[in-house]
């Protein structure tokens, strides 16, 4: 809502407007993405190969000190010290390091290490030093190790240590060397900006050429668009104004051509469709008369039992292509008996257990007959698993709950109610309340629960569909 109290206008972009913004956050995204992992990779080259380089400063210069000699000096007078300085000495001006070298051996305290050796001419040792993680790398693995960049009062640094072994090769010291980094910060400042340069400008170009280029596009879209609305409201009459060379000019023509076999087709499959459908329907109605010659009984009931599913399905809100459907499948849900012995279905005594596993069997023969004929699918389904029960003790596969297809419950529910409410051959029928409080009492065992307060819910309409249809 604005300040008037009127519902805001949303913003709507046009689609050139839309892709011009994509493609330029993209060449912006891309771009950046593009100078941040240049400026990376540069940065982590060069500061892994002054690392390196350090490392092996430092471990080269460390196999030319005496360990055992150096856990001798007691004094910045003797030999062992004077001549270990000497090497650090050496060292330093010959790789025109800025920083002493010095080393270092563990204190008394856990966490510190004291300074023993340095390659200036200054007194520096028993100072102290906390223990940084790369020191104890160094102690514990015997290897070299350097740090990352870090900063000091001094400036920038890199610093390396090295084992300082004795003879029995056990780590006696670590050798410290440091060289300055402040220049290669310099140079990454440097090179960050041409990378921003370079981008801003290539991004300014890219974008540029995109907005021509898309406008081109988009004006030939707007009239695919055009063309193809009219299609879909039935014009296939209709024209499209592209006459360029390109992808879109060709596109252009190859769908003018698809309009003309489009109006074409559609008027063949209009037919081709009317004459199928009449044989679709010729064929149920076939089958279902050849159950009814058969079966008498299976008449009636097939009436009642459409009717019965139909209501509860419409009262469901299910759509007029499925109440289509469903009403075939009732139709032909006792398709199957058509391969039952009919003494057996006309047995006036109970079943043997033998009789009884024939006549389940006419759940797979019905779903065989239409197996493969597409818009028989449902029946098919109700076909087969009418006879399933929603607590898995139904039959022929013990499917359980909503594993049954909605259209089977459905069907199974009216089909029950019709058998329990009519004469059978072995026993007599019983009154529609005696059958409503089975159903009741079957919730959630033999049926569906949601389906049963739907079916109760429909009683008078239910015993109004059986009384017009004379069950008896």
């Amino acid at each position: 809502m604005n300040r008037e109290g009127l519902p805001a206008k949303k913003i709507r972009f046009s689609l050139s407007t839309k892709i011009i913004i994509i493609v330029m956050v993209s060449i912006l995204s891309s771009m950046t993405l593009l100078g941040f992992l240049t400026y990376a990779d540069s940065k982590v080259e060069i500061v892994t190969g002054l690392k390196d380089s350090l490392r092996k400063i430092v471990t080269t210069a460390a196999l030319f000190i005496d360990g055992n000699a150096h856990n001798a000096i007691t004094s910045t007078k003797s030999t062992p010290y004077l001549n270990t300085q000497a090497i650090l000495h050496a060292v330093k001006t010959a790789n025109d390091l800025e920083a002493p070298l010095y080393t270092l051996k563990k204190s008394g305290a856990r966490n510190e290490l004291e300074c023993v050796v340095t390659s200036e001419p200054i007194t520096l040792l028993g100072a102290k030093y906390k223990i940084a993680k790369e020191m104890r790398i160094a102690f514990r693995d015997g290897v070299a190790t350097s740090t990352d960049i870090y900063k000091t009062r001094n400036g920038v640094w890199i610093s390396a240590f090295a084992p300082i072994r004795d003879n029995a090769d056990n780590v006696v010291a670590l050798l410290k060397a440091q060289r300055h980094a402040g220049h290669i910060q310099k140079a990454f400042h440097e090179r960050l900006i041409w990378i921003v340069l370079f981008c801003t400008i290539a991004f300014i170009i890219g974008s540029m050429l995109c907005v021509f280029l898309i406008q081109q596009i988009t004006n030939g879209i707007k009239r695919l668009n055009d063309f193809a609305v009219a299609l879909k409201a039935g014009d296939y009459d209709a024209q499209i104004e592209v006459y360029s060379n390109d992808e879109i000019g060709g596109l252009a023509s190859t769908l003018d051509n698809m309009r003309v076999s489009l109006k074409d087709n559609i008027i063949k499959l209009k037919e081709m469709w009317l004459k199928e459908k009449r044989a679709h329907l010729e064929s149920i109605l076939t089958l279902s008369k050849a159950i009814e010659i058969r079966d008498p009984y299976t008449s009636g009931h097939i009436e009642r039992v459409t009717q019965y599913s139909l209501l509860l399905a419409k009262k469901m809100n299910l759509s007029i292509e499925i109440l289509e459907e469903l009403k075939y499948g009732c139709m032909l849900h006792d398709l199957g008996k058509l391969g039952i012995n009919i003494n057996i279905l006309e047995k006036p005594v109970a079943l043997t257990a033998e009789e009884r596993e024939k006549v389940e069997l006419h759940t797979i023969y019905g779903a065989e007959i239409i197996k493969g004929i597409k818009f028989l699918k449902m029946a098919r389904e109700i076909a087969l698993h009418h006879h399933e029960r929603y607590d898995g003790k139904g039959y022929p596969f013990g499917l359980k709950g909503n594993k049954i297809p909605l259209s089977a419950r459905i069907v199974s529910l009216a089909d029950a109610f019709d058998a329990m409410v009519t004469d059978r051959p072995y026993r007599k029928s019983i009154s529609e309340d005696k059958a409503f409080s089975v159903i009741k009492s079957e919730a959630g065992k033999q049926f569906d629960p949601e389906l049963c307060y739907i079916f109760m819910e429909l009683k008078g309409d239910i015993i109004k569909i059986k009384n017009q249809n004379n069950a008896k």
